[in-house]
């Protein structure tokens, strides 16, 4: 058995909290370019706020990542349950918060689809005179069999 964990349920959640609400205060600017009218031509600085992920709400709370993943191990010997619960909370929270984010434009669809393992695959059958082709596209691998 390993050392005990940092986080109990509540303290996990209490930190879960406090992680949304830095996150509302952490923001890149962007420079852009106005295009038309009267400020034509001047630069004027976008606040886009930071997406949540993972890695910042592990830095946030003073965790690893593995150590975060530790408490979604279900197969565990040291397997917390109310742990297990917080974490699958943050973990689907973060994950809803990029894939919206994504689909409003705030942030590149791909990164978000990369972090969330999510990956589009189309298959087609061409047949010839020669026998059949099969083509699978899974994100921008394709295989091509016949």
């Amino acid at each position: 058995m390993g050392r005990p964990y940092k986080f109990n349920g509540n303290t996990l959640l209490a930190k879960f909290e406090s992680y949304k609400e830095w996150l509302k205060e952490q923001y890149f600017t962007r420079p852009e370019l106005i295009k038309s009218g009267e400020r034509a031509g001047e630069v004027v600085y976008i606040k886009i706020y930071s997406p949540p992920d993972i890695l910042s709400f592990c830095l946030h709370c003073g965790i690893s990542r593995e150590c975060f993943y530790s408490y979604l191990d279900e197969n565990s010997d040291d397997f917390n349950s109310e742990l297990y619960d917080i974490a699958l909370q943050v973990r689907d929270w973060i994950a809803s918060e990029q894939i919206r984010g994504a689909q409003a434009g705030t942030y590149n669809p791909m990164i978000v689809a990369r972090l969330n393992a999510l990956k589009e695959t189309t298959e087609t059958s061409l047949k010839t005179e020669t026998g059949t082709i099969n083509i699978q596209i899974s994100g921008i691998e394709t295989e091509i069999s016949g």
